[in-house]
């Protein structure tokens, strides 16, 4: 029998200071691909063809930012990273260095989560996915980690395949059986959680205690990571791990789905 999941959802990024244009998220594509899944880009934007960024991929551009259709026929949703969120969701003052917002992504993803979560579906939120993630729910941010000097430097130049420090991993939950107790993670951001939503369990820390990974319980695979697992798939078996077993649950997500619709038809 063929596995295969039918696509996984990968929303595209924004690019940077053109309201309606986005770029293909090339290195989430691709860790998808070496998982085994085959990924779909969903844009609310324009997707320039060519350039650096054009990777041949399978996509839906120019989708309103409040409509969730674009996943039906999807088994998997693939949050990435990119830009900051505005504190205005969760009921807080602009730091001065809170950039590169898009209220439209922003909108975009959130209409996602919501209609993922009400199907179940699979999440993989990375970096900035985790933290809307986290919003989406009820939590807040700390805009910037670097405010205390207490902290590591998280913010490393851009998503690297070298691993920055080590997260520390709690057990009897999916990333310890991924990676087990430690793992070495790069290092790519300058906001992380602060108020941690109802429903997200805290799996991960550096070594500064700042989170590093949530799942949310009472859902079957919903899992948020901090660092960026996409840019060290190619070279790392263990981050590799994370994109397989979020393939193996949208397979999952497939078949069950499958099964209510033969019994309903």
């Amino acid at each position: 029998m063929d596995t295969t999941p039918s696509w996984i959802a990968v929303v595209s990024q924004w690019r940077r200071g053109q309201a309606r244009l986005g770029r293909v998220p090339v290195p989430y594509v691709h860790a998808v691909e070496l998982a085994g899944g085959r990924p779909r880009v969903v844009s609310t934007f324009d997707l320039p063809a060519g350039g650096e960024d054009d990777s041949n991929a399978d996509a839906v551009t120019g989708l309103e930012p409040t409509d969730a259709d674009c996943l039906d026929g999807a088994c998997g949703l693939l949050l990435p990273g990119g830009g900051d969120i505005d504190p205005e969701w969760y009921g807080e003052e602009r730091h001065p260095r809170t950039v590169n917002i898009s209220h439209r992504r922003d909108t975009f993803e959130r209409t996602l989560i919501d209609a993922a979560l009400k199907e179940d579906m699979p999440i993989l939120a990375i970096c900035h996915g985790m933290q809307l993630l986290n919003i989406h729910l009820g939590g807040s941010l700390v805009q910037h980690l670097a405010d205390d000097p207490s902290r590591l430097d998280h913010d490393r130049d851009r998503p690297r395949a070298d691993a920055a420090h080590e997260v520390r991993v709690k057990e009897n939950t999916v990333l310890h059986e991924l990676l087990g107790p430690h793992a070495r993670v790069n290092s790519h951001h300058h906001q992380g959680l602060e108020r941690v939503a109802a429903g997200l369990e805290e799996v991960a820390w550096a070594e500064d205690d700042v989170l590093e990974a949530v799942v949310l319980e009472d859902h079957s695979w919903v899992v948020g990571v901090q660092w960026h697992p996409e840019a060290m798939a190619p070279v790392d078996r263990r981050q590799l791990s994370i994109f397989k077993d979020f393939v193996i649950a949208a397979q999952g997500f497939e078949q069950r789905r499958d099964l209510r619709q033969a019994r309903s038809a």
